[in-house]
């Protein structure tokens, strides 16, 4: 029983572990965006 419940403690922890590594790599890509568009906005100035 105890080897059941810490399995399922593992699992839930890698779960939250890729979707902590997933947002992160998200917010990358929008703080790229942004960054790509303030780049744009001062060369056109």
């Amino acid at each position: 029983d105890e080897d059941d419940g810490n399995g399922e403690e593992d699992q839930g922890l890698r779960i939250s572990e890729e979707e902590r590594i997933q947002e992160e790599e998200e917010a990358d890509e929008l703080y790229r965006d942004v960054d790509f568009n303030q780049g744009r906005g001062l060369q056109v100035s």
